[in-house]
This record gives structure tokens, sequence and C-alpha cells, in this order.
């Protein structure tokens, strides 16, 4: 039996060569552990991610475009979207 979770269509088109599992919760619970561990250790950005944070920050251009794209995001978020 195929669990209600799983569509087929959506497996193979947004987890492409297989190397995401199935099962979205398996990401999602990762994540949250990767979130988690980052939080507790507080360590600086590496100075390449400070380098392109900068740049994304102090181009008009670039920061409009985040800002876009983390709307978009928290959007399908909280319309249920995978």
């Amino acid at each position: 039996m195929v669990p209600p979770w799983y569509d087929s269509a959506a497996s193979l088109t947004s987890r492409l060569g297989g190397w995401l599992p199935v099962d979205p919760r398996h990401l999602s619970k990762w994540l949250e552990a990767n979130i988690a561990e980052a939080e507790r250790r507080n360590a600086s950005l590496h100075a390449v991610v400070r380098e392109f944070r900068d740049m994304i920050e102090n181009d008009p251009v670039m920061n409009v475009l985040h800002d876009v794209v983390r709307a978009a995001a928290a959007f399908c978020t909280e319309a249920g979207f995978r």
C-alpha cells in the first residue's frame, strides 16, 4: 500500500536522482536537527559566506530578489506546499 503522503509525480520531479528521501518528513527532521546543532554551536560564519551575505545585503537588486524568494517560500510553506 502506498502511504498517503507519497506523491509519485512530485517524487519523480523533485527528487530526481534519488538523493533525497521519498518521505519529506525525513528531510524535515534532518533539517531541524542540523539547524538546532548550528544554533547550539553559535559559530561565526565562514568568510566566504559572510562575503556572500554582504553582497546580497549591499546590492539593491539582489536584496529585493532575496526578499521576494523568502516571501514566496514562506507563502508556499503556509499554504501547505512541499
